[in-house]
């Protein structure tokens, strides 16, 4: 009986081991911090901000810094989602990311931004919309609007060309196309205020009457020109997907 006792246990045992085996702990991703944001123009010091993980549970952030061909290294640990980066020097490029810091570790490196402090800098695209609502999926155009917001440490009125270009789904580059600031005085651009930093410009994604060739993801590559300089490219990712026959999303 306590032969039959012990194998029953042993039996048992091992059961639980094959279901543990079968079924491990899955670890919990540790999401990174997203849209950091380095300021230029700023005479020995570059602003820095980002936004939190959407995840939440992070106890701090840990900042990284680099120059052209060099690897990051670590130049601050925090709590708040801003840093002023003042050990820099002025008309040289320094490149940021930052991660979060859990309990259980530290996450991956959050999206890489560029700054260059210094007197009389380019400007640079503070941020950028395309507007999904404007996708027309059944008429015989597939134009959207596009708007760009433009900094420059001179002021707004420095900056004299935006422009961009894009890469299709299928790998295909068209432009560079410029954006306007002009309040739409040709009824063309779209601009809603004349010189008000917002660049804009109504634009075709796809071929007219095909809505199947809007699907996919484009990359846009901005730059920004001033009377002094032209801006580092700065490229943003949109996916569009189809939601039904008469609307899109990005």
């Amino acid at each position: 009986m306590l032969r039959q006792i012990l194998l029953f246990i042993l039996a048992f045992l091992s059961f639980i081991g094959v279901q543990c085996s079968k079924n491990p702990v899955k670890e919990r991703y540790l999401e990174p911090p997203f849209n950091l944001v380095a300021d230029s123009g700023l005479e020995g010091k570059v602003y820095l901000s980002w936004q939190a993980p959407r995840s939440g549970g992070e106890t701090g952030y840990k900042l990284y810094r680099r120059k052209s061909g060099q690897s990051y290294s670590s130049i601050a640990s925090l709590q708040a989602t801003e840093y002023t980066d003042t050990t820099v020097s002025n008309d040289i490029i320094y490149y940021y990311v930052v991660t979060a810091l859990y309990p259980q570790g530290e996450s991956e490196y959050s999206n890489q931004d560029w700054a260059l402090p210094g007197k009389n800098q380019p400007p640079w695209i503070e941020k950028v919309k395309l507007d999904p609502d404007t996708l027309n999926w059944a008429g015989p155009d597939t134009v959207s609007h596009i708007e760009v917001w433009v900094a420059d440490n001179q002021g707004i009125a420095d900056v004299i060309s935006v422009q961009f270009k894009s890469i299709r789904p299928d790998s295909s580059e068209r432009g560079p196309f410029r954006l306007y600031d002009d309040g739409d005085i040709d009824g063309v651009s779209g601009d809603k205020i004349k010189d008000d930093g917002v660049f804009s410009l109504n634009i075709t994604i796809g071929s007219p009457g095909n809505p199947e060739t809007l699907v996919g993801e484009y990359r846009f590559i901005f730059t920004a020109s001033d009377h002094y300089e032209t801006s580092l490219p700065d490229t943003q990712y949109f996916y569009i997907v189809k939601e039904d026959s008469t609307g899109g999303s990005l």
